[in-house]
């Protein structure tokens, strides 16, 4: 038992998958790609926006050859890979989102060389400084390592009924200790470090925006139509697994010539198509002879 596809049919499932091809390609031509960009921007955004470094710097610029580009932005990083870490670096077809940390000393020069470089249109800069509490936070440790000493005195030469208690506040001190050095050392990488926020973009003639539009559709219709056809293939041979299954389990569908009303009764077979005629024995003028 095979399913059988009528010729309209199999036309319908033709411009089916060719419609959902040409609505894959569009959609992901006008939506998914321009939309990832964007999120990973924000995300990224956030991400510099909520960092303590004493001194960010956002640049946002576009450029008529990302490529070459690239190409600078990689020799910047060889001559000072000892001074910088980079936290973030996406690269697409026509975006480059960069997010990395560089130290302080160096950091004007290296956002200079990347000012340098020429833009398409204006470059938009915006610089972020938040101050340095590091001192205060050196006095509270000297003050706490002072009480500590005290502490560690008094527990040399206390009693035995004031131990416990000198020996409670000396931990509680102690840990005060660690806290603080743990964010003095914090604070000092977020003074001796500054952060780089860059997006550069790459800018498209009118004619070359077509020519990218129309390769990146005829790529996506081509794999959705594809795909969608396997899809459909493996349906059809899905379907005529169960029915043969059925099949042979002596489950059978009505189709074809096989829907018209028939049935059987005894070696006759009684329907609406039944040709067959049934031949009438009529007794009743015999008897009356006997």
């Amino acid at each position: 038992m095979n399913l059988k596809l009528t010729r309209q049919l199999k036309m319908f499932l033709v411009l089916a998958v060719i419609g959902l091809a040409l609505l894959y390609a569009r959609y992901g031509i006008e939506v998914a790609e321009p939309g990832a960009v964007s999120q990973e921007v924000t995300r990224v955004g956030r991400e510099f926006r909520d960092a303590r470094n004493h001194n960010r710097q956002e640049m946002h610029f576009g450029v008529n050859n990302l490529s070459q580009f690239l190409s600078f932005i990689n020799e910047l990083e060889y001559a000072v890979s000892d001074s910088l870490t980079i936290l973030r670096k996406n690269i697409t077809t026509n975006n480059f989102i960069y997010l990395t940390e560089i130290r302080t000393s160096i950091f004007s020069q290296f956002v200079s060389q990347i000012r340098s470089f020429e833009s398409d249109g204006v470059k938009r800069e915006d610089l972020y400084r938040s101050p340095d509490i590091a001192l205060d936070l050196r006095a509270r440790l000297a003050e706490e390592e002072q009480r500590r000493n005290r502490l560690e005195n008094q527990l040399a030469n206390a009693t035995t009924v004031h131990i416990q208690r000198i020996d409670n506040e000396l931990r509680a001190v102690q840990d005060s200790i660690a806290i603080l050095r743990s964010e003095i050392t914090q604070r000092e990488h977020n003074r001796d470090n500054s952060l780089l926020f860059l997006t550069v973009s790459q800018t498209q003639s009118g004619i070359r925006n077509l020519l990218n539009f129309g390769g990146n559709f005829v790529v996506r219709f081509i794999t959705g139509f594809f795909i969608l056809t396997v899809v459909l293939l493996l349906l059809i041979l899905l379907t005529n697994l169960v029915l043969r299954m059925m099949s042979a389990l002596g489950i059978h569908t009505v189709s074809g010539k096989d829907s018209r009303n028939k049935y059987k009764y005894g070696s006759y077979k009684y329907g609406s198509n039944s040709k067959r005629k049934v031949k009438r024995i009529h007794k009743g003028k015999d008897e009356d002879k006997k």
